[in-house]
């Protein structure tokens, strides 16, 4: 884990474990799990180097059509990032086993990098898998596992060729994102139809 990200995750585990013993109260699911996600999103991305077909196509469309500040000169390309693990369904699975994930900093600090792991989406493509997971007052659902977002959303995942730097000159990969298993099983129990 980097330095910057260190506190974030450090301050994520205290809090967590000091007012685990809370969860399962409806008032305190939401702001024990947001704990865990607020510090990922601030933590620094760790990129996958994922990027998806339809970011490429768009960073392509931008060198084409670049926007400029007031000076003139050319203002970089904004990506999206996927956090592709949903951190705050992750955090729902560290708060349910609180003996393997928050017994030691180790073991949290190791969920916590994983999930500031990000693949380079599109907003669409971001908006439309967010919609596959839903918490609310306590109730988690599941509308599709982890390791089949993308392929449910129709997004094909791409990857630089070795030795390239230009994210626009990506090309389609067969490679695959890693899902923890302990993390699909988890799932499980709270998928719906």
């Amino acid at each position: 884990m980097n330095e910057r990200s260190e506190p974030y995750c450090e301050i994520a585990y205290s809090a967590i474990r000091k007012w685990m013993h809370m969860w399962g109260d409806p008032k305190w699911n939401r702001p024990l799990t947001r704990s865990f996600y607020d510090n990922v999103f601030h933590s620094t991305n760790q990129h996958t180097g994922f990027i998806t077909k339809g970011s490429v196509e768009a960073r392509i469309a931008y060198d084409l059509n670049p926007k400029f500040d007031k000076k003139g000169k050319k203002k970089p390309y904004q990506p999206c990032y996927d956090h592709y693990l949903s951190p705050q369904f992750v955090a729902v699975m560290v708060l349910s086993n609180p003996d393997i994930y928050l017994d030691c900093i180790e073991s949290f600090a190791k969920i916590f990098e994983l999930s500031s792991s990000v693949v380079e989406t599109t907003n669409p493509e971001n908006t439309a898998m967010r919609k596959f997971t839903n918490s609310k007052k306590g109730v988690h659902q599941i509308k599709v596992p982890s390791d089949e977002k993308y392929d449910r959303a129709g997004i094909t995942l791409c990857k630089r060729p070795e030795g390239v730097t230009e994210w626009s000159k990506s090309v389609i990969t067969e490679e695959k994102l890693f899902y923890p298993k302990e993390l699909l099983k988890f799932e499980e129990q709270f998928i719906v139809n």
